[in-house]
């Protein structure tokens, strides 16, 4: 019996070279802005947030790398885990002069195998607590967990490129047969913090903010700070990631 019989590749440390790239393109259209903004002769007097929907270009980006970026370290976290109780079990059964899984070990391997394929956040979540016990809204501070959830919300829509659909007005429980209802359900979450955080009055005009990639970013490095802790024994690999994710400076070269 043996499982190491393959190669990886960390991607999620992949996604934060391209994360940085993107980011300093983001900074690069924040000076732009600010520069033109210069030249009208508009007042040099702090101004509320920059918006302009040019943003969405490296906005749509950049929290989609995020959302990825932050599923992939977990994930592999995840993995690590199982990836070693499958080894101590191996060892037991070589000691014990047994030559296959018993059922538990065959079952650690299934669910070791749906860890890796079976993407999805909401899956990640469930696996981390019907394998570990651990809840991640309970270790997370709820403001950040909020952003995060809230991250993910917006990755499932840009990811698949579809309409982003919001009522003009709040829509009331009675509307439910209503096109624009469901979407309301379904940002909800995101549309309220987006709001909290820029007030700008839609997710619109919000999502048009320069500061939202910036804030989801610092959002992230407090959810690996929380993390950390739970995990002393994390594999070189992937105490590199998250620590390049504790050390990156939005909007500046952090890799060479």
């Amino acid at each position: 019996m043996t499982i190491d019989h393959h190669i990886g590749l960390e991607t999620s440390t992949s996604l934060l070279h391209a994360y940085d790239f993107v980011a300093r393109e983001h900074k690069k259209m924040r000076r732009s802005a600010s520069m033109e903004r210069e030249l009208s002769g508009a007042p040099s007097a702090p101004v509320p947030p920059r918006q302009t929907f040019d943003f969405y270009a490296t906005t749509f980006n950049l929290l989609s790398l995020n959302a990825a970026i932050v599923e992939g370290t977990m994930r592999s976290i995840l993995s690590d885990r199982v990836l070693g109780d499958r080894r101590a079990a191996i060892e037991r059964a070589v000691a014990e002069g047994r030559t296959g899984p018993t059922s538990s070990e065959r079952l650690v391997e299934l669910f070791h195998m749906n860890a890796e394929l079976n993407g999805g956040w909401e899956n990640l979540k469930g696996q981390y607590q019907d394998y570990l016990d651990m809840k991640m809204s309970v270790i997370v501070p709820s403001t950040t967990f909020e952003a995060i959830e809230s991250l993910f919300t917006l990755r499932n829509v840009l990811a698949h490129g579809t309409a982003l659909v919001a009522p003009k007005d709040k829509m009331e429980d009675d509307q439910k047969d209503v096109y624009p209802f469901k979407w309301q359900t379904k940002l909800q979450r995101a549309t309220v913090l987006l709001e909290r955080n820029f007030k700008q009055g839609t997710i619109f005009a919000n999502l048009a903010v320069d500061g939202v990639p910036e804030y989801f970013w610092t959002e992230t490095q407090a959810f690996f700070a929380a993390i950390k802790p739970e995990f002393p024994e994390l594999p070189d690999r992937v105490i590199k990631t998250v620590d390049k994710i504790a050390d990156f400076s939005f909007g500046y070269r952090n890799f060479g």
